[in-house]
């Protein structure tokens, strides 16, 4: 995670936080993501097989999510 941008109410959209320290377990966010190796990925809107992600940690899994753009 290179950046956290906004922490966001799951059920209304609205943006709570700018630039949250964490988010914490089920909460909801945007962020920048950089990975240390090539991965194939487009955004959701374009191909949705490859426009989603999971992040598995040392507990199982960290995070999931869906790309909005790719740059």
């Amino acid at each position: 995670v290179e950046e956290l941008v906004e922490k966001i109410d799951p059920v209304s959209l609205r943006v709570l936080e700018h630039k949250p320290r964490f988010l914490g377990e089920g909460e909801v966010g945007r962020a920048i993501l950089r990975a240390s190796e090539p991965v194939c990925i487009e955004a959701y809107k374009d191909v949705a097989q490859l426009g989603r992600f999971v992040i598995i940690g040392k507990t199982g899994t960290a995070a999931a999510g869906i790309i909005i753009n790719e740059d």
